[in-house]
């Protein structure tokens, strides 16, 4: 609710942040950009299955046309419109919006302008009786057609008023107009014209018996493409010029799109949906080959370069989404993954539970058979690796499932149970030290880590005698060479170079609070706290200072932050328990080493599965990998969308005193789709104004 004694009510354009329920990978190639299909059905809040065209309009609402009526998405809801609501017919396509921002309706039976939630039909200035709405077109000077299965109307104040383009065809179905300096490109459908800028004509396509011989007129980057029943074609210097390899030879009935990067989409029956990469004309890649009968309408492009497909068995979204998926059983063997390492030379490594490791070479996997030397047995005899280091010697030091102390020497493997039996036998975590150039493990039951000689096991040297309450659990070693340890009672102690051991944080008290460490490109610290999101510390001389954290209120979907790394760029990836976000510090802002959301990738769109595992490791060649007991996935930074996501917000109504209003009678004007007061003025006494807005969830901000 706002009360103010004036005021201003307009509308900010809305972006949408597609979400989806249902995600079917198209690409398993790694090094390849990955495509994934979202379908929507009637399931979906769609009025029907069938789906017969797309639009995208100015304010980034997608509109889609049905035999049952209109609908709005907004990237999470479906409106539906229908005949109570002022269309002329229910059977609709995706409409147009004018450089004015109104919404136009086409349908069967004429278009209708979408005004404050209703739509409103105009007359024609003929009796024809209007079967389909191919087009709205607007031309350079401003004027609004529409192009239908009787000819061509243009609206003049508030009458949609016959056009006489080509003598002969005024009554005539016209299926398209492309306007360019050289003229007006006209397709009849059995005849394909340009009207000259001089007035004149010059036939482009020669006349045929098939009503529908010439099908779809498009441009795309500044070049005419035209689909007919006998193939692709491109018109070139005002001629009509047949396509070459495959594209020229499609047949019949199909339906193709050249989007924003010069590819060419091809939808049919029989074939499904093929892609055509940049300067190809011959090799199809098979995306989508359904097993049913999907009759495919029309295909276009939305701003965020995702493809929508309108077939008779749902709406279909192509995305790629700059990361791939690879199957976890097929590389495993046994269905399950438990870790992902990255040594600091060589291929990355994924642990199964066995003591075969998969290892990530040349964009394929291969296997590293692994030989137990140790006369004692592995818990329960399986390899499930927690926790790793690599020392400076090339030898890989697992904490494993069991709490217990594996080093790896070549393919051979040693358990560390019998040299640590005088200092515990229970182990929770390892870490190199680089300064110290020695290996150190979190043992139970002893005050301070312990370090490894190349020979055997002692406690760490501490210089100062104090008290470490709880168990040690996690170590790290920033970039000051400092090494941080975390107890079981969310306490998080140091101990610099001089072996000097000192209580860094001792915020929440929580048992098990501290999760994760991670040092920032900076020098400082990032932490995970257990539900609480990711916090951020500043080293000020040799102590830890919080300085701002990520949570939900700043940019991540949940609190429950899992695992988090940088990428080359130095940006944050920090996974949570639904989804992925990215970060990068923010320039020039007023307060110091704040960071701001740059990119986000929900939970739909990427199957984690057991997401409280969910962790991310970054590779040598700078993909971030993000893995689950039962999921992997592979990032290409560079292929990511770094757009940040602004405030999506669009106001669809304001109420005076929370109560329908007609604004008509408070303001000259009305604004927009919604009919919203323009410059509104209120008086003291009765400016109670409700304001009703659909926003994104996620906030892109971090002060």
């Amino acid at each position: 609710m706002i009360k103010k004694l004036l005021c201003y009510v307009t509308f900010v354009p809305v972006k949408i942040i597609y979400c989806a329920a249902l995600i079917i990978a198209i690409s398993f190639d790694v090094q390849a950009q990955e495509i994934t299909l979202r379908k929507y059905t009637a399931k979906d809040g769609l009025p029907s299955t069938y789906v017969f065209g797309v639009y995208e309009d100015k304010l980034g609402y997608l509109w889609v046309g049905s035999p049952d009526g209109l609908s709005r998405f907004d990237g999470k809801y479906f409106t539906n419109y229908g005949l109570s609501d002022g269309l002329p017919d229910s059977r609709t396509l995706g409409g147009f919006m004018d450089s004015h921002l109104r919404y136009w309706a086409c349908t069967t039976r004429g278009v209708a302008e979408f005004k404050g939630n209703k739509f409103i039909s105009y007359p024609l200035s003929d009796s024809q009786n209007i079967r389909w709405v191919f087009q709205i077109f607007e031309t350079k000077q401003g004027q609004l057609w529409s192009l239908t299965s009787t000819g061509i109307y243009q609206f003049n104040f508030n009458r949609w008023c016959k056009v006489k383009l080509y003598p002969g065809y005024e009554n005539y179905a016209c299926r398209g107009i492309i306007e360019t300096d050289e003229g007006l490109y006209i397709n009849y459908g059995n005849l394909l014209l340009l009207k000259k800028t001089d007035g004149t004509f010059k036939i482009i396509g020669a006349l045929k018996t098939s009503p529908y011989y010439y099908n779809y007129l498009s441009i795309s980057g500044g070049e005419i493409f035209l689909s007919t029943t006998d193939g692709m074609n491109e018109i070139v210097n005002q001629q009509l010029v047949k396509l070459k390899g495959e594209l020229g030879s499609l047949k019949n009935n199909y339906a193709y799109y050249r989007d924003s990067k010069k590819r060419f989409w091809i939808a049919n029956e029989q074939r499904g949906i093929q892609l055509i990469e940049t300067g190809d004309k011959s090799h199809f890649k098979t995306i989508y080959k359904p097993k049913e009968n999907f009759l495919p309408q029309s295909i276009s492009e939305d701003k965020e370069g995702n493809i929508w497909v309108a077939t008779g068995s749902g709406l279909l979204r192509f995305s790629e989404i700059g990361f791939n998926i690879l199957q976890v059983p097929a590389l495993t063997k046994k269905n399950i993954l438990f870790n992902i390492l990255q040594p600091p030379s060589g291929p990355l490594l994924i642990n199964n539970g066995s003591l075969t490791l998969q290892a990530f070479e040349n964009n394929s996997f291969t296997k590293r058979n692994l030989h137990r030397k140790s006369k004692v047995l592995l818990p329960n005899n399986e390899l499930i690796i927690d926790n790793y280091a690599f020392d400076n010697k090339g030898r890989y030091w697992y904490n494993v499932r069991g709490f217990s102390l594996v080093m790896q020497d070549g393919n051979n493997v040693y358990e560390q149970s019998n040299k640590l039996a005088h200092l515990g036998n229970e182990v929770f975590d390892v870490l190199y030290d680089s300064y110290r150039k020695k290996i150190i493990v979190a043992v139970g039951k002893q005050n301070y880590p312990c370090q490894f000689d190349d020979t055997s096991y002692s406690l760490l040297p501490v210089a100062n005698n104090i008290k470490v309450i709880g168990t040690i659990t996690h170590l790290h070693q920033c970039a000051n060479s400092t090494i941080l340890f975390s107890t079981d009672q969310g306490l998080i102690y140091s101990i610099d170079k001089q072996n000097i051991c000192k209580l860094q944080l001792n915020e929440f008290t929580t048992p098990g609070t501290v999760s994760k460490f991670c040092n920032d490109p900076s020098g400082d610290v990032w932490i995970i706290y257990s539900g609480r999101g990711v916090r951020y510390y500043l080293w000020h001389k040799d102590s830890l200072l919080f300085k701002n954290q990520l949570t939900k209120v700043n940019g991540l979907s949940t609190d429950n932050a899992s695992s988090l790394c940088f990428d080359n760029r130095n940006n944050l990836w920090v996974s949570t328990h639904a989804d992925v976000a990215v970060f990068s510090k923010k320039i020039n802002a007023v307060i110091k080493d704040t960071y701001h959301i740059i990119s986000f990738i929900n939970a739909k769109d990427i199957p984690i599965g057991d997401s409280y595992s969910a962790r991310l490791t970054k590779d040598l060649k700078g993909n971030i990998w993000l893995f689950s007991n039962r999921s992997l996935m592979c990032f290409n930074p560079d292929k990511i969308n770094y757009n940040p996501p602004v405030p999506a917000i669009m106001i669809e109504d304001v109420r005076l005193n929370l109560q329908q209003t007609n604004w008509a009678t408070y303001v000259d004007s009305l604004s927009g789709i919604f009919q919203l007061p323009y410059h509104l003025k209120l008086s003291h006494d009765d400016n109670t104004v409700g304001i009703y807005y659909k926003a994104s969830p996620h906030p892109v901000l971090m002060t």
